[in-house]
């Protein structure tokens, strides 16, 4: 077998003082989606995991919350299904493009044979203190909120563990495995030497919300007019906007004033023009940079990579969190019993990645040829977006557009817990 090279770890600085120490099999960091369905899947196994999360609590602004079929069909795996239907949300069957010469169908889930033929919208927050709490009733789980890493424990070569500081004060963690999992800012992925090159990216979105009426329809769209682009989402008693402006294009926005910005996506959106005025100041308004990447290498000696850390995601068609539970189901299935062996190799953190590449990388390039398509109109202002015949009539046809849309929910084939 080829040997496999690995980058060069940056060197650590060793601490001057003592530090209480926590000893584990697998030190996971980062309590988002990947994060903790990782944690939670190997706590099943017996395996011992410490889970740190950088911030007090996981309830943050414009987290994606979308959840695929193939993310529902883990959780009814696990048996707690009944548990995230309990959380509120709303069920979308049928995407649709609103744009001037008519209406086009982008998916329609209620075609497909599947458990749950429908994308399900609730709080991400919601969806990871599920996970977390379940993991918390097996006995080798610990969570540390608050604890933000700045260093990675290396012997000889090798990561076996990470340092942080914490609500009380300064910690480390040992671990025969540590899992970075702390999203596109990965403070694990810096630390270990495997940054990403990053392409120059082409736009940013405008996040803002606005409160449903009972009246309103529950509709997923992206509406696309003379006007501009605005993507609606519908959460359980707001609307989610999502507002695509060019890239460094913000500065230009605020310029000409919370006003005009309103008037421009009641003029996209009349159903909003009643209630744009909820949005009273730009703190109303989170600014997302589109960045997006799949890391040449997702591992190291003793590290590995998941979910944004490894593969940041476009928005666009709100792929992340599925893809994130779809990296921890593999990663669970591939090292749980090299983890109570204590026998985690290069070759099983190759493994994973090998197995999960190709599925990011088709839906990285379907976000993109979707995004390309979005940014151009917004680069001619005034000038209505032209949608290529041949696409009207691929998403025209019901079988062809089934392909994309089982892509996007379930990769090249299913991800499932192993028994």
């Amino acid at each position: 077998m080829a040997k496999l090279s690995v980058p060069t770890l940056q060197p650590i600085p060793q601490a001057t003082t003592p530090e209480p120490v926590l000893r584990t099999t697998c030190c996971i960091v980062g309590g988002g989606p990947a994060g903790a369905m990782l944690g939670l899947l190997l706590a099943r196994q017996d395996i011992p995991v410490v889970l740190l999360e950088s911030h007090v609590d996981f309830d943050r602004d414009f987290r994606g919350d979308t959840v695929f079929p193939s993310v529902l069909d883990v959780m009814y795996e696990l048996g707690l299904i009944d548990k995230l239907m309990n959380i509120p949300h709303t069920k979308i069957s049928k995407l649709r493009m609103q744009t001037p010469k008519g209406t086009i169908a982008l998916a329609d889930y209620s075609r497909l044979r599947i458990r749950f033929p429908h994308v399900t919208i609730l709080p991400q927050p919601n969806f990871i203190s599920l996970l977390v709490e379940e993991a918390k009733q097996y006995p080798h789980f610990q969570v540390l909120m608050g604890a933000q890493v700045d260093g990675l424990i290396e012997e000889s070569g090798q990561v076996c563990g990470v340092r942080y500081r914490g609500q009380n004060g300064r910690g480390e963690v040992r671990a025969q495995l540590t899992v970075g999992a702390d999203g596109r800012f990965s403070r694990v992925r810096k630390l270990a030497g495997l940054e990403p090159k990053l392409a120059e990216p082409t736009m940013d979105i405008l996040w803002t919300r606005l409160s449903r009426k009972p009246s309103d329809p529950d509709l997923a769209t992206v509406i696309q007019s003379d006007k501009g682009i605005l993507s609606v989402s519908p959460r359980p008693d707001v609307w989610q906007l999502g507002y695509p402006i060019p890239k460094g294009g913000y500065a230009r926005v605020r310029e000409r004033g919370l006003e005009a910005l309103r008037r421009s996506i009641a003029g996209i959106a009349p159903l909003f023009e009643d209630r744009v005025d909820e949005i009273k100041d730009w703190k109303h308004i989170s600014v997302f940079s589109i960045q997006a990447y799949c890391l040449k290498r997702w591992y190291a000696p003793g590290v590995l990579l998941i979910g944004d850390s490894a593969h940041a995601m476009s928005p666009i068609a709100g792929a992340g969190i599925n893809l994130a539970v779809q990296d921890a189901v593999t990663a669970s299935n591939i090292l749980g019993e090299k983890l109570k062996a204590n026998d985690v190799q290069l070759v099983d953190m190759a493994r994973i990645q090998r197995e999960r590449t190709l599925p990011v990388k088709l839906i990285q390039g379907h976000q993109q040829k979707l995004q390309k398509r979005l940014v151009e109109p917004l680069e001619k202002e005034g000038t209505p977006p032209n949608l290529p015949v041949m696409m009207r009539v691929f998403f025209s046809i019901p079988f062809l557009r089934d392909i994309p849309m089982k892509v996007l929910s379930f990769g090249l084939r299913p991800v499932h817990i192993k028994a």
